[in-house]
């Protein structure tokens, strides 16, 4: 037959029926397919040999081609094959036009049906991924339409839906913008197929979202961008704390930088002004205030007022609040409550009198927090806004008691600092005063010195050197033996009178020029009280000491006479070390011994050791410098300045 060639030549399974589903004829693929000879499938039906069936099937192709009188196909699955086919069904007509035969081809899709099955599989995956990340995912294609969004891109915008073709620029932005975002990136992928980010500041009704959107191209075969993939994260939690954190660390600038100028400034008045200009700007307030009591302590008055640029350029006043007039302010104040309203309008009744004067400065939200000195209300610091009302974080309490507690130390300490001015100054008087008095006092003294030193030598030692004189010129030859032992005795005697008073002399008056120079002075009295000592004495002095007036020659005899008698009484030194050097414009003493050495605090609190003071005060007379270095066991060194016109 005819058709038996045909259909021979054909490699899938084909065969040919008549109006009663019986197969006339088929080819060896069929054969092949259904795994029996052709013999076999020649008058067997379709439903028979691919159903199982004895009746066709409810959606049988050739029952539906015999109804529309058109080709019809059917994809099924031969539960006795284990594959999945395809039948294709196509008329033939006889003269009349009516279907006579029908051409059946059966196509083997058990490997499209699997590959189709794995992909299937693989987008359900890939959905859920998509659907279970916690970043968006969206697909923009040309003209800037949304093509697709994954679960979590329509929970952040569920009012937009995809089958109305919604432009993103439109349906993202809450009022809808008018034309692409400045920022968009996807439009810069579109442009080149490169990979931008960008961070868009997207409204969302009242509040403003931020996301981080990073674009990547979807290409055709030729390499046009034909849609792009946003990756989409909510960045807004994280904006939220970089700006907090942000404002945190300005606040510790802020107040770090008002502390501060409140150190370095003198004025007070000018720290103020500064730190409500930085809390102004700081917290972008219209007003920020400064509240203290006065004299009477009856009225809170405003001291300090900031105002912003965007406040009129008259200059605000805000009257003294009298205590009487506003019990609810003060009650909290005086409580240690901080006023904070976000919106005037909401002001309790029992502030009558606070809204008559907010209203007048047309405040919308003010916060104030009390200040305390001495346990004792202040004053009180705040901000206010005058164009919207607004919110006031515990953050923004804290620097603002924070601000106005350095405002009030800073009051109380240049006020402790003036009174302490004041003291000193008046220390300075009195300790001025103590010091010519002691300076009278010493120079009395000296005179007094000076004449007893004249009384001794005018009248005692010349009444017993004239006495000796008078013994030693007496006849001998009219004494006898045991007066004459009594003359020569007494003689001595007198002598020894006439030296130690001489010694004596010495001490009192031990400079007197030009008989007697300083060197020579201090000589005088090393021999007058180590003469007898086993102390070892070393001098260093310069050959030529410039030249110095009365007053200072005898105090710094004096303070070296001092030393050297508290180091014979009490340092058991065995060497004792004394230098005068000149160096620039100062005449420098060191005295040094190797004793027991003391405590210098000890020696100070002790009762009736005045020696060191003495020493020091006779060295500030004539604008010296004396230091002492003395440790128990280490010996004792005393240093001198004193500035002289070289």
């Amino acid at each position: 037959m005819v058709w038996e060639k045909i259909f021979e030549v054909i490699d899938e399974s084909i065969f040919l029926t008549d109006s009663d589903f019986h197969i006339l004829v088929t080819n060896s693929a069929t054969a092949s397919l259904l795994g029996i000879p052709k013999e076999k499938i020649i008058g067997e039906t379709f439903y028979r040999l691919f159903h199982q069936s004895d009746k066709p099937v409810p959606n049988c192709s050739f029952k539906q081609m015999l109804k529309s009188k058109k080709s019809e196909s059917l994809e099924f699955y031969a539960e006795n094959l284990g594959r999945y086919l395809r039948v294709e069904v196509y008329p033939i007509f006889d003269k009349k036009g009516e279907i006579e035969l029908a051409v059946h081809k059966v196509k083997d899709i058990t490997a499209e049906k699997e590959l189709e099955n794995l992909l299937r599989l693989e987008r359900d995956k890939l959905q859920k991924i998509q659907d279970n990340i916690n970043f968006g995912i969206s697909i923009i294609g040309q003209g800037m339409k949304i093509l697709d969004m994954n679960r979590q891109m329509k929970e952040w915008f569920p009012k937009i839906d995809l089958a109305s073709q919604p432009i993103c620029y439109q349906s993202f932005n809450d009022p809808p913008r008018k034309k692409i975002c400045s920022y968009c990136p996807t439009i810069k992928t579109f442009k080149d197929g490169k990979v931008y980010s960008a961070i868009t500041k997207t409204p969302t009704g009242k509040t403003i979202r931020f996301f981080e959107v990073t674009t990547t191209p979807l290409k055709d075969e030729r390499g046009n961008v034909v849609s792009v993939i946003e990756l989409v994260q909510d960045i807004t939690k994280r904006k939220e704390d970089e700006e907090k954190l942000h404002h945190y660390l300005e606040v510790e600038r802020v107040i770090s930088k008002i502390s501060s100028e409140f150190i370095q400034l003198q004025e007070i008045d000018l720290g103020i002004k500064r730190a409500l200009s930085y809390l102004g700007k700081l917290f972008d307030a219209d007003l920020c205030y400064f509240f203290q009591f006065k004299e009477d302590s009856k009225q809170l008055h405003n001291t300090h007022l900031w105002t912003s640029h965007r406040e009129k350029k008259e200059k605000k006043k805000i009257p003294p609040i009298k205590l009487e007039n506003f019990p609810w302010l003060v009650s909290k104040l005086q409580r240690k409550e901080n006023i904070v309203i976000s919106d005037t309008k909401k002001l309790p009744l029992e502030a009558f009198w606070g809204k008559k004067m907010i209203k007048s400065l047309n405040v919308k939200a003010f916060l104030a927090t009390p200040l305390y000195l001495n346990d004792k209300l202040y004053g009180f610091i705040g901000l206010a806004t005058t164009k919207k009302v607004r919110s006031w974080t515990k953050e923004d309490i804290d620097c603002l008691r924070t601000v106005g507690e350095i405002i009030v130390s800073s009051i109380s300490r240049r006020k402790v600092e003036k009174e302490l001015r004041a003291t000193l100054k008046a220390l300075k008087i009195e300790r001025n005063k103590i010091r010519e008095l002691t300076k009278n006092i010493i120079k009395t003294r000296e005179r007094e010195r000076l004449m007893l030193a004249a009384d001794i030598h005018d009248d005692l030692i010349q009444s017993l050197v004239a006495t000796t004189y008078f013994l030693q010129s007496l006849d001998l030859s009219q004494l006898n033996q045991k007066t004459l032992s009594r003359r020569n005795r007494l003689i001595e005697i007198l002598q020894s009178s006439i030296r130690q008073g001489r010694d004596l002399l010495t001490q009192l008056e031990p400079v007197r020029q030009p008989d007697f120079g300083l060197v020579e002075a201090i000589k005088k009295i090393v021999n007058l009280h180590f003469a007898s000592s086993k102390i070892k004495f070393n001098f260093e002095f310069p050959q030529k000491i410039p030249s110095l007036n009365k007053e200072m020659e005898i105090n710094l005899f004096r303070i070296i006479q001092e030393a050297l008698i508290n180091i014979l009484k009490h340092s058991k030194a065995s060497q004792v070390w004394i230098k005068f050097f000149t160096n620039k414009d100062k005449l420098k003493l060191e005295i040094r011994d190797d004793g027991i050495g003391f405590d210098k605090k000890v020696i100070r609190k002790a009762p009736g050791h005045y020696g060191l003071l003495a020493m020091e005060e006779r060295a500030s007379i004539i604008g010296g410098k004396i230091t002492i270095e003395s440790q128990s066991g280490k010996g004792t060194k005393i240093k001198l300045d004193i500035p002289i016109k070289v």
